[in-house]
């Protein structure tokens, strides 16, 4: 179980102790970490259901689980964005988001809210998926483009990838997951999900020379809301029309 505790260590807030040893197969256990954070979102909305304390439940404590990291690379994204070449070294290494960062959380969770609250037809465990299958996503990205060593925690992530096998497996897992709660559908969802987030991910290494720790952890909260827009766009018509007179 070594590498489901390295995942934890690598994607959670959660204490796992001292001398965490990341392994090449690490990426295999991604899928841990998300289904945690899945946990939550399922949580929030079975007790809350499609309402605004239900999306405050889960977004919060799901940053509560993860010590925000995502939300602060979904943040800096917009920052690197927002200024120029020569200002983003600058940006990337100061510790407060700028105002392209703070108007993107901002959008980010305007979106959250307005997908949650259209979701009502949705069953809970559907609500397993954007979390679960957004942490695959840092796994594949990682094991395909080279990554910038410019931080502890990326330089372990890179460990983790040295062989890309463990980022499919756990692409593997988010998709048997999908397959059990929504059947074959989801393989397209989640094939679109990917061809989205591929895109973002190459824009971002382009835009900063190399995949980094802003890209990765930005693409956790994109692919959250891309996969929470397939599941009250796509799905939840045909479960309306299949369960609902």
């Amino acid at each position: 179980m070594k590498g489901a505790r390295a995942a934890i260590h690598l994607l959670t807030a959660i204490p796992v102790g001292n001398g965490v040893s990341v392994t090449p197969y690490t990426a295999a256990w991604f899928w841990l970490p998300g289904l945690l954070a899945g946990a939550v979102w399922y949580l929030a909305f079975h007790i809350f259901g499609a309402t605004g304390i239900g999306i405050i439940a889960a977004v919060g404590g799901e940053a509560i689980l993860t010590g925000g990291r995502p939300w602060n690379g979904w943040a800096r994204a917009f920052d690197l964005w927002a200024v120029s070449k020569e200002r983003r070294t600058e940006v990337r290494r100061r510790g407060s988001v700028g105002a392209a960062g703070a108007v993107a959380t901002g959008l980010a969770l305007l979106a959250f809210w307005t997908l949650w609250e259209h979701g009502g037809s949705l069953t809970p465990i559907m609500w397993v998926l954007p979390p679960l299958w957004a942490r695959a996503i840092p796994a594949w990205g990682a094991s395909w483009r080279s990554t910038d060593p410019s931080s502890d925690w990326l330089d372990q992530l890179h460990q983790t990838t040295a062989y890309a096998a463990g980022a499919w497996i756990t692409l593997l897992v988010s998709m048997g997951f999908g397959l059990l709660v929504m059947g074959f559908e989801a393989v397209a969802l989640l094939g679109l999900v990917l061809l989205l987030m591929g895109a973002f991910l190459w824009w971002g290494q382009r835009l900063t020379a190399g995949m980094n720790e802003t890209w990765l952890n930005a693409a956790v909260i994109l692919t959250e809301i891309i996969t929470l827009y397939f599941l009250v766009a796509i799905v939840q018509p045909s479960l309306v029309g299949t369960f609902i007179p």
